[in-house]
């Protein structure tokens, strides 16, 4: 995301978490509205911008915070990725459908890496195709 682009997503960002809070799924609808987004990490990364910046403030029953991955456990990821198993990709690799926070046409690259940030704990290369009884992660 080039400089100019960045600005552009933080005047929708502020357009729309200033009036309604943070809700990570009005940003991403209010965002994909006006820009074509290839990362989403970039968009948190704005967002991260104006935390930083004191422009908005963080508040614990937030929904987005599921998405910096202050507040997942390992039962919780596992659920997801076992639900993530189920959504399909086109041949770019991005998800077909709609996932947890991530809208369609998130590269599926993208949603493993936020498994891996959400908890230190959780390893993609580790988890395999579906998390199952006796699978290590759930005895984490």
């Amino acid at each position: 995301m080039n400089a100019s682009q960045q600005k552009q997503c933080l005047n929708i960002l502020q357009n729309v978490i200033i009036p309604a809070g943070i809700e990570w799924q009005a940003i991403t609808k209010a965002v994909s509205a006006e820009m074509v987004i290839k990362n989403w990490l970039e968009v948190r990364g704005v967002l991260q911008g104006m935390l930083d910046r004191g422009e908005i403030t963080r508040k614990k029953d937030v929904f987005v915070e599921l998405y910096y991955g202050k507040a997942t456990g390992m039962p919780e990821l596992c659920a997801l990725w076992n639900q993530l198993a189920d959504i399909p990709v086109n041949d770019e690799d991005e998800l077909d459908e709609p996932f947890h926070t991530f809208p369609k046409g998130t590269p599926r690259a993208e949603v493993w890496h936020w498994f891996e940030e959400a908890n230190s704990q959780f390893k993609v290369q580790e988890a395999g195709g579906v998390i199952g009884a006796g699978h290590p992660f759930l005895s984490l």
